[in-house]
């Protein structure tokens, strides 16, 4: 019995902790500038006697509003949240390793708590238990402060009224905070139970820093705002650290002796490094999907925490970075390498568990320490990837084409996928394979799979491919295994989806379309093609009916293997009424973009590039650009969809990589309706000149008529607009929150907006109302005393910047008003009560999220489950909004409550949601409770807490104890620890 309460033991701790953060990690409350539904952040601090730093903690960003613009500087913090504002202010950025049961990886708070450990002031106990989510007392404050200042005695000690409960080591802290004059104890009652609140958190903890002198983060350039920084003609070197704080910043040609940050305010923003070396450490905490971009850079260690894992970071060029450690899951990718890319690679801990890990390149070794990862490396090669003893459940997939010349498990890992794996070492029982290894070792004792066959040490073995292609490429080694070349690459079309049944004719050299066909590849129904040929660069002629006729480079390496991801984007004929620019290139530079610049048929400008891909007018779609191609050769492709009378722009910019628009090859070709043939065909002029921008052509629109003017002509600026200025960017679905409460009450806003900016809605009634401009600091516009009406409908939103064309509309479908009441109804969770709740105690219920500011909420009943009456748990405090534990749980097993809870919207519009609530046998909360006890004792040494421990233990050990001895052990135990606090 007892083994199955131990293991149900931890599955109670976490989930107890998951549910308590739904209602008290402030993760999700508190939001940031770049946060929704903000107000004037601070307005309740006013006349507070925290006023003053809690408004400079909030400019500093130590602090951050909630939903409603409040601080709420008399709420009570957790002890998490109070780690976060120490490690804040402290500038901590070094982690421990921690283990502690109720701290998940996946926890907003895990690197807070890992940065308290690394500075000395949280220790581990003996269960490895840290109460992340209890309200932190004063004592326990006054404990952590002591430890981080390293205040010691105070000699003498002050006399306190209430102190008479702390054991010697909190009084010695407490007196020592006193003197310190970091806290304070009026009228000689220090209070140590009660619970800390926002404001006195946040003023011990500034008088500590001001006392310690310790030094804030000092930057010697910080860019906060999108543009291009550094010269790009000469090198600039920063004698210090650099923080990038804005997405779309591009550093050209610098040189940063310090550490440089990408902070986490960057978003999903992009941020380019071109030809810059960082001497020092670079962590990466904000990036989108379409990334960071290492060019030509030298970077010595980086560090990746990306909250969601959403990142993309890619080396390009002669970039080199020595190693690059992972704490939250990300993709890299290597793109047309001259330097060595990324180095070491280290998969640490911090990574939250079923995190994604995406490779695509050329990887040396690869330290996989986090524990159920799944990693997949889409192409390239990996030359060593281990496995840690720790990091079991690993997923790994190795793509078509891809390898691994040597794989060491060392923890149950699952491998996947149709890549070649070299050597497999297999050192831990459990793991599978499912591709056959050329050579298994298997450790004695091992039980594993390979192949679907148990796995045995081979000193040879087998790999296999698919593919279609023709051409030499293969060469002996000695009498080995012949050495294999070629490449191997995806087609797919401007959706992302691949084409199958494509052919491609491939011709050596770079630029050759006319030449010899030395190979021919069909792509598969996946897309997919492999070509077996020599060592060198080939083009290729892709071809399928239906599709206008584009090219593919594929490189052959002569280090042998299968050369990945040489990719290429088919191009469909366009229609009658349409017309499409293609344009394509050579190997540099790497990335061209196209733009487009046309008139509107309100008689101004659009103009489609890559930050702005679509102009629509009215819901339809005019132009856009269809197919981005960042990797380089093309095709990229524009299309218009609608003709409007005018004349049109088409120019190209040298976006990244090394050598010229001169010498990068570069074809334009238009065409118009769905002929095959391009009715205009333009080749970039050669010679010397490092020009940026390529002015291809102006084409004039006059009905049926269509007309080209080459311009044709290399210059340092791009073309001046014929028409107005472009058009604002359309807001996203989940920039959006609604609330439809009752009648003309019902709110609005819209996110993520820059100051000026105007927001448009259009309700079901077709009149359409306009916001504010979004006020210099703020990214929020909002919409008050609306009345979406009582019947679930749909609104349109649209925005207008300063000196923009207003954005496309997006629909947004809203909820009946008796929908949203259902809607905040199902925020409500079911829970299992914390192990330390008391007879008398309040339980408060728990939550998904925050609910709407006319949101109010009654439990109406509370019924019995597994057993016969409810007299366990009663509705109390005000307006029946919380239950009260009335009595131990004294039976075997764990009794369900079924709660019925009456949400009501504006008072008139009500829901009902059913949640369990489940009150465990106080044996198994009595053991729970002496775990951490014990624990703690080695700290505080509290002679009263180790009798109720002793009391705790004889009546668990006692095979006549009964629920009420269980019950008196656990009421005993939980007031000694509280007093020893």
């Amino acid at each position: 019995m007892r083994m199955g309460v131990a293991g149900r033991k931890l599955a109670v701790l976490f989930l107890s902790l998951c549910l308590v953060l739904s209602v008290f990690g402030t993760a999700s409350a508190e939001i940031g500038s770049a946060g929704a539904d903000q107000k004037p952040v601070g307005a309740d601090v006013v006349g507070h006697w925290s006023e003053k730093v809690m408004k400079e903690w909030a400019d500093k960003g130590y602090i951050k509003g909630f939903r409603d613009g409040s601080l709420k500087p008399d709420q009570t913090v957790t002890r998490a949240e109070f780690a976060s504002f120490v490690n804040r202010a402290h500038a901590f950025s070094a982690e421990a390793s921690i283990a502690f049961a109720d701290v998940s990886a996946t926890a907003w708070y895990y690197a807070d708590v890992a940065k308290g450990k690394a500075a000395g002031y949280i220790n581990g106990y003996q269960d490895q238990t840290f109460k992340p989510n209890k309200t932190i007392t004063r004592v326990e404050a006054a404990i952590m402060i002591s430890r981080l200042a390293k205040l010691g005695t105070a000699a003498g000690g002050a006399a306190l009224k209430d102190a008479s409960g702390l054991s010697t080591q909190s009084k010695a802290a407490v007196d020592a905070v006193i003197a310190a004059g970091l806290m304070s104890a009026p009228g000689g009652k220090f209070r140590p139970y009660d619970g800390l609140t926002r404001a006195e958190a946040v003023t011990v903890i500034d008088r500590a820093v001001a006392k310690s002198g310790a030094k804030q983060p000092v930057y010697a350039a910080t860019y906060d705002k999108a543009g291009d920084y550094g010269s790009k003609s000469q090198t600039t070197t920063v004698k210090g650290a650099v923080a990038v704080t804005a997405g779309g910043v591009t550093l050209n040609n610098m040189v940063i002796e310090g550490d440089l940050l990408l902070a986490e305010s960057i978003g999903e923003g992009d941020v380019y490094l071109k030809n810059v070396t960082v001497k020092g450490k670079t962590t990466i905490n904000g990036g989108g999907k379409n990334s960071i971009h290492l060019q030509d850079s030298f970077v010595l260690t980086v560090i990746v925490n990306k909250k969601d894992g959403s990142i993309r970071i890619v080396a390009e060029g002669s970039t080199t970075v020595e190693e690059i450690t992972l704490q939250s899951g990300a993709r890299l990718v290597e793109s047309n390498l001259t330097g060595s890319g990324f180095g070491d690679l280290v998969l640490s801990q911090a990574i939250p568990a079923n995190a994604n890990v995406e490779l695509s390149g050329r990887f040396e070794t690869i330290d996989v320490i986090a524990t159920s990862l799944n990693i997949n490396l889409e192409s390239g090669s990996i030359a060593e990837l281990l496995v840690g003893q720790a990091a079991g459940n690993t997923n790994l997939e190795i793509g078509n084409g891809a390898n691994v010349t040597s794989l060491i498990l060392n923890a149950i890992a699952h491998v996947s996928g149709q890549g070649v794996i070299g050597t497999a070492t297999i050192n831990a029982s459990g793991a599978t394979i499912a591709q056959t290894p050329e050579r298994v070792v298997v450790a004695g004792g091992v039980q594993a799979t390979v192949n679907g066959q148990t796995a045995s040490t081979t000193s040879s073995g087998s790999g296999s491919g698919s593919g279609s292609g023709s051409g030499s490429g293969s060469g002996s080694g000695g009498g080995g295994t012949p050495t294999v070349y070629g490449f191997a690459g995806t087609i797919i079309d401007a959706q992302g989806s691949p084409v199958s049944g494509v052919t491609i004719k491939f011709r050596r050299g770079v630029s050759n379309e006319t030449g010899d066909v030395v190979a021919t590849a069909l792509t598969n129904e996946n897309g997919y093609y492999v070509v077996t040929i020599a060592p060198g660069v080939y083009r290729g002629e892709v071809i399928k009916e239906g599709y206008l006729t584009t090219y593919v480079v594929g490189v052959s390496l002569s280090a042998g293997g299968y050369n990945p991801g040489q990719d290429a984007t088919i191009v469909t004929i366009p229609r009658a009424e349409e017309i499409r620019i293609v344009l394509s290139w050579g190997e540099n530079p790497r990335d061209e973009d196209s733009h487009l610049l046309g008139p509107t048929p309100t008689g101004e400008g659009f103009h489609t590039w890559y930050s702005y891909k679509e102009y629509k007018y009215n819901g339809t779609l005019y132009a856009d650009l269809d197919i981005d191609d960042v990797n380089s050769y093309g095709p990229e492709t524009t299309t218009i969809r609608q003709r409007v009378d005018g004349t049109y722009q088409f120019y190209v910019h040298h976006y990244s990589g090394i050598s010229t628009l001169r010498k990068s090859n570069a074809r334009v070709e238009v065409y118009v309706g769905s002929e095959t043939s391009p009715s205009a065909t333009y080749a970039i002029p050669t010679g010397e000149g490092a020009e940026m921008f390529w002015n291809v052509f102006e084409m004039t629109i006059d009905g049926a008529n269509v007309s080209f003017v080459e311009k044709n002509e290399l210059t340092n600026a791009p073309p001046t607009p014929k028409y107005g200025s472009g058009v604002s960017r359309t807001p996203l679905l989940d920039e959006i929150h609604y609330e439809n409460n009752y009648g003309a009450a019902d709110v609005l806003r819209v996110r993520n907006l820059s100051p000026g900016d105007v927001a448009y809605a259009i309700l079901e009634d077709g009149i359409e109302y306009s916001s504010n401009p979004v006020a210099a600091g703020a990214s929020t516009a909002e919409f008050t005393e609306l009345d979406f009406g009582e019947q679930a409908n749909a609104i349109s939103v649209s925005v207008k910047s300063a000196n923009k064309e207003k954005s496309s509309t997006l629909r947004v479908d809203i909820p009946s008003e008796a929908g949203y009441a259902v809607e905040q109804a199902n925020k409500f969770v079911d829970f299992e009560l914390d192990t330390d709740v008391t007879v008398t105690d309040t339980v408060y219920l728990r939550t998904s999220g925050a609910l709407g500011s006319r949101t109010d909420f009654t439990i109406t009943d509370v019924r019995p489950v597994s057993v016969t009456e409810a007299t366990y748990l009663e509705v109390t405090g005000e307006a029946g909004g919380y239950l009260k534990l009335n009595a131990y749980n004294t039976t075997d097993e764990a009794l369900e409550f079924e709660v019925t809870i009456e949400v009501s919207v504006s008072g008139q519009h009500t829901a009902q949601k059913k949640i369990k609530v489940t009150v465990l046998p106080v044996e198994l909360a009595l053991e729970i409770e002496l775990l951490f006890t014990q624990s703690r004792q080695l700290v505080l040494q509290d002679e009263d807490l180790g009798q109720a421990i002793t009391y705790a233990e004889t009546v668990l050990q006692s095979q006549d104890s009964n629920g009420e001895d269980y019950s008196a052990a656990l009421t005993a135990l939980i007031a000694a620890y509280r007093a020893a606090l």
